[in-house]
């Protein structure tokens, strides 16, 4: 065999084990709310993806995820967003969504085979419980919903206030409530539209760390709305 040959076989082999080796979940994420009687919704299309190294250097998987901020319009120039972290502040209980929500497709602990299969049930939807059991009594409920958020203006990013999932109506007016949140299995492409609502997100990304200035210097001091930045609402800001 060929020098050249030799190498188109190991660059084979390589790609092969590469595909074996990897697995991506697409899934879209929709709020539901119930405006006054009338029912309105936004949703976006994020990615998961996971691929095991060839050398695992410090974890046995490395990670991939794509994705943006759900918007919904109430009328008014009032949209609630959710956000791509949890009510704690934490970034990546959104991409662990399609393992916890549909962990009843999956079998075993190789997570690349699960969410293989999880994948595979393409239209399959499950409303998103806002909290995930305890895995121990000693320990709290894991936050699951993603941080809810609105600006009191949109064109000033300082404006932006936590809203409350379990009363939406004190940001938005009485008889508006959050009917749920569905998270379902998808092979549409992943949403990009975030950046066309919100035309500063890049220009204040770059320009200051959070939308509120001055947060408390530990982030342990800080409210989850305090350290909010625009990286929050898209992953794919400066690609």
């Amino acid at each position: 065999m060929t020098r050249f040959g030799l190498a188109a076989l190991v660059g084979l082999s390589l790609m092969s084990g590469a595909c074996g080796n990897s697995a991506e979940v697409r899934y879209k994420v929709t709020v539901e709310v119930d405006d006054r009687g009338t029912s309105r919704s936004g949703s976006s299309v994020m990615s998961f993806k996971l691929l095991k190294p060839t050398v695992a250097l410090v974890s046995p998987y490395n990670a991939e995820f794509k994705g943006e901020a759900v918007a919904v319009d109430l009328g008014n120039r009032q949209v609630l967003f959710a956000l791509l972290k949890d009510e704690n502040g934490n970034s990546g209980t959104v991409q662990m969504w399609p393992e916890k929500v549909f962990e009843n497709l999956s079998s075993g602990s190789e997570r690349i085979r699960n969410i293989r299969r999880i994948a595979s049930n393409e239209g399959h939807s499950r409303e998103l419980p806002r909290f995930f059991p305890a895995i121990s009594d000693s320990r709290e409920p894991f936050m699951n919903y993603p941080l809810l958020v609105r600006f009191r203006d949109l064109d000033r990013p300082e404006t932006i206030e936590a809203v409350d999932p379990e009363a939406i109506d004190k940001a938005f007016g009485a008889g508006v409530k959050l009917k749920r949140i569905l998270v379902q299995i998808t092979d549409d492409p992943v949403t990009d539209g975030i950046k066309q609502r919100l035309p500063w997100l890049e220009d204040v990304g770059r320009a200051r760390s959070t939308f509120i200035p001055n947060p408390p210097r530990y982030m342990g001091d800080a409210a989850p709305i305090q350290l909010v930045s625009s990286s929050d609402f898209t992953t794919e800001l400066y690609k």
